[in-house]
């Protein structure tokens, strides 16, 4: 039995039958998967994988909101196990200036390498929904209401016109569950082709078709017509095709009084509550101007959907800020079982599903609580009080995922909060991960989703399994068959490995085939959809590398004097290691200094395994890596490790932009003159042969003042010829010099830095020195005495989610941890909508240890690509 714990108006009972066409989503083949090879950490495989009988039950209607008398029961099968992955380690952000969210990434961790993994190869490229086939798209057209012949569409309540293959992944999301009982997928298109552009339409198509069923239902229950519009009969016998009204319509589908129809489907399948996306901060201005574009205000229908933000730097913003008005007008309506525990399922009701709410990823379960009430209870007839949250969804979204998928021991937030709405819902959401790296991580980056789509098939008491897979403890498997492959493929030599390579693929290829239709979406520029390609010209992301070897001199001595500390500890090692194999009766191989290296420069985290003394010297040896001659001047205690922290330079680097803002360049060079850095800036800048490369970018992206643009570069849409430009590093250290060092040298650029201690949203006395300040300045329109401009950063902080396509230069100063990453950096210019020719570069020292052991990593072996038969050349490096 179900008892109402509240009166707020809802919807009622829905006929009609909730078992539709079950039609498996597409399949598609397209390039292998190991064309290059690659490398990813491998988590330890799950201890037990054991069953958690609940007995909880309950039975989906066709109708998610409440309706007197009605009744469910739930239950839950198994626990599903969740999959460790990538860390879920911050950037130094201080939590005063930041209640809601630290930034992603880790730069107060410069002395190690974090995470990396396999970038270079795309799992379930094959079979991921790439392409459409005839039938799926005549359904889509039918549901769109366009001809089949469309390229591109402007539906009725949109701003701006919608590709083909962005209309296919709408489609796809949209119909994942209502069509297949899919509680969500994963869209994995590569950067820049729309991605935010299809969350916020799938947003818009939804909830517009929500009020369309509104509409149909009054017409239903008692003739009642808006602006004169009629609808078929509810009774229908199935041959009706189209609404009587259908040619006056305003709503971007066709109409949900046609039972026959996707629309129907999706209305009455769908529960009727608020989409949430799951945004980086960074992102989230980038996330509510592409809503305006995207949404049609003028609209008689479009202008009722409601954006709003869960973050504290909205706060002062009544027009956009989640506040506590916005909490109690979405919260849904709670209902009661009488079983042993009480429990309490959320309903939606009418009107929430025009509500979309943009939430950080450390925001995701804070945003979950502001839904507490305490109610009376009932059903046990006393007027007790109990805990209840109203807080439902019918769509979570989860942009740039793969910066947060966490573990089973410490689950993410966003991921949390799924696990809630699930749990609590009387229908599951549906849940989808957004990120162009979800193909190029191997098979755990599915996990996440395919548990909630397990999970929910628990609570609906269905066979809980999907693309061959009944837990998720698989993909610890299978992802160590994607690293042992990525590892072995291609050097493979002896016939026990060539049959351990075929059983290790074969499995592998079984879940891409399997899994991969069902789940994921994963579309390139090159790839052709319906017969035209989806790149509209614009260029493939092509990061050029740039050999800038140090110079000879006192810089590069001290330098090799760093390297020979860290060999001097290999040697250590193997000694020690030797002995220990020797005494323990020479099991197993005999060590050698290959192996130690091995173990050392293997994967990630060096700096952690090295002892204290080289741990100090590959620090600095990662420090020093764009300007050399740090190594000379902290040798001679000219620099301290202290002044290279990123706790000392993050502020400083602050404080001088936010001086510049305010008072102009001198205050910013009397804030510099506190940093020993400044002193010794000028040696700096001429020992370092990445920063003498930067300076010839700069002044070539300075020329096009003067150029006229031509049809291959066509120039930006404000009329001028006027370049900006994006410079990233690895290390803070690396950006707060090169800030330094273009600010002194450029003195009529304008050149400004984020690093972690830049606030989200400058307040009243930040002379306008806030992230989303200097983005939005970054992207303005120029006229023709605008300056060029130029944002330092760190990949960590500027290196994804952001739209910076008004510069076209992106320098990246340092190797990424993974060649995604600078690819991800890479799309931050060059996307789609781009007009200027990209111009994308990393800097990289083949006479630098660090880098080149990163390079050698990124390479997807653990043994060093040149060094893969013998040792590291430590001579490369010493002198």
């Amino acid at each position: 039995m179900l008892t109402c714990l509240q009166l707020e108006p809802h919807e009622g009972p829905e006929a009609g039958s909730n078992s539709y066409d079950a039609t498996p989503p597409r399949s598609s083949q397209n390039d292998a998967i190991f064309a290059e090879p690659a490398r990813l950490s491998v988590p330890d495989s799950a201890a037990s994988r054991g069953a958690d009988p609940r007995g909880r039950k309950r039975r989906h209607s066709t109708n998610d909101t409440l309706s007197p008398g009605s009744s469910s029961k739930r239950s839950r099968g198994r626990e599903i196990i969740e999959i460790p992955s990538s860390s879920d380690d911050d950037d130094d952000d201080k939590a005063g200036n930041f209640p809601d969210e630290l930034i992603l990434g880790d730069e107060s961790a410069d002395d190690t390498y974090g995470s990396e993994g396999a970038t270079n190869n795309e799992f379930g490229g094959r079979y991921a929904n790439r392409h459409i086939n005839d039938g799926d798209w005549s359904r889509l057209c039918r549901l769109f209401r366009c001809p089949e012949s469309t390229t591109k569409l402007q539906p009725p309540g949109f701003g701006v016109e919608i590709l083909a293959y962005q209309l296919h992944a709408v489609w796809w999301i949209l119909t994942q569950q209502p069509l297949h009982n899919i509680q969500g997928g994963c869209l994995g298109d590569a950067m820049g082709l729309g991605k935010t552009v299809e969350v916020i339409a799938t947003f818009a198509i939804f909830a517009m078709t929500k009020a369309n069923h509104e509409e149909v239902r009054k017409f239903w229950k008692d003739g009642t017509t808006t602006e004169g519009r009629l609808h078929l009969a509810k009774q229908q016998t199935g041959d009706e095709s189209r609404c009587p009204s259908q040619r006056t319509s305003p709503y971007p589908t066709s109409c949900t009084c046609v039972k026959s129809g996707d629309a129907y489907k999706i209305a009455t399948t769908m529960p009727t509550l608020p989409t949430v996306c799951v945004v980086p901060p960074t992102a989230m201005r980038g996330w509510v101007a592409e809503y305006g574009k995207v949404i049609d205000a003028t609209h008689p229908v479009a202008s009722r959907l409601k954006l709003s933000v869960a973050h504290e730097d909205y706060k002062k913003d009544e027009r956009l800020y989640h506040g506590e008005d916005q909490v109690k007008g979405t919260h849904g309506v709670a209902v009661q079982q009488e079983d042993t525990n009480m429990r309490l399922l959320i309903k939606g009701r009418v009107g929430l599903a025009s509500r979309l709410i943009l939430v950080s990823r450390h925001g995701a379960t804070k945003l979950h609580a502001r839904y507490d009430q305490m109610r009376t209870n009932i059903a046990d007839g006393n007027g007790s009080l109990i805990k209840t949250n109203l807080m439902g969804a019918a769509f979570v979204f989860f942009d740039e995922s793969h910066q947060y998928n966490g573990s089973s021991d410490s689950p993410t937030d966003p991921f949390r909060l799924l696990g809630k709405l699930r749990d609590s819902g009387y229908k599951e959401p549906s849940a989808f991960t957004v990120s162009a790296s979800i193909p190029m991580a191997g098979p755990i980056q599915l996990a996440n989703i395919v548990d909630h789509i397990l999970k929910s098939k628990c609570l609906q008491s269905l066979e809980v399994k999907i693309g061959g897979i009944s837990d998720v403890g698989v993909f610890k498997d299978r992802q160590a068959d994607y690293n042992y492959l990525l590892d072995k493929l291609d050097r493979a030599k002896d016939s026990k490995a060539k049959k351990e390579i075929k059983i290790r693929r074969g499995r592998l290829s079984t879940l891409e085939k399997e899994l991969a239709p069902l789940v994921l979406m994963a579309r390139r520029p090159a790839d052709e959809f319906r017969g035209e390609q989806i790149g509209d010209g614009s260029r493939e992301i092509i990061v050029e590398s740039i050999n800038c070897p140090m110079k000879d001199g006192a810089a590069q001595v001290a330098f090799g004097r760093l390297v020979a500390e860290v060999r001097s500890y290999v040697r250590l090692t193997l000694q020690k290691q030797k002995q220990e194999w020797e005494q323990g009766g020479q099991v197993g191989p005999e060590p050698s200094e290959r192996s130690v290296e091995r173990n050392l420069f293997g994967d990630s985290n060096v700096g952690a395994r090295l002892r204290e003394g080289s741990r100090c010297a590959w620090t600095r040896l990662i420090r020093a890596g764009v300007y050399p001659a740090l190594a000379r001047l902290m040798e001679d205690g000219l620099i301290q490790d202290e002044d290279l922290h990123h706790g000392t330079i993050n502020p400083l680097g602050a404080q001088a932009c936010k001086a510049y803002l305010a008072q102009g360049r001198a205050a910013m060079v009397e804030v510099w003159k506190t940093s020993s850095l400044s002193q010794c800036r000028r040696e700096l800048a001429q020992e370092s042969t990445k920063f003498a490369k930067l300076r010839k970018l700069v002044d070539d992206m300075i020329s096009y003042r003067s150029k006229v643009p031509t049809a291959d570069d066509a120039g930006p849409r404000d009329g001028t010829n006027i370049r900006h430009m994006i410079v990233l590093a690895d290390s803070p250290c690396s950006a707060f010099i090169t800030y330094m060092q273009l600010a002194y040298t450029y003195k009529e650029v304008k050149v400004m830095l984020i690093n972690a201690s830049t606030k989200h949203e400058a307040g009243p006395s930040d002379s306008g020195y806030g992230r989303s300040q200097i983005i939005e300045d970054l992207n303005s329109p120029c006229n023709e005495t605008s300056p060029n401009k130029i944002l330092v950063s760190t990949y960590a902080i500027c290196g994804a989610a952001l739209n910076l396509q008004r510069a076209n230069y992106c320098v990246m100063m340092e190797p990424a941890r993974t060649t995604d990453a600078e690819k991800q950096a890479a799309a931050r210019v060059n996307r789609r909508g781009q007009d200027m020719m990209p111009v994308t570069v990393m800097l990289y020292d083949d006479r630098n240890l660090a880098e080149s052991v990163r390079l050698s990593r990124r390479a997807n072996h653990k043994e060093m690509l040149s060094w893969k038969d013998n040792e590291i050349p430590w001579d490369t490096f010493v002198c």
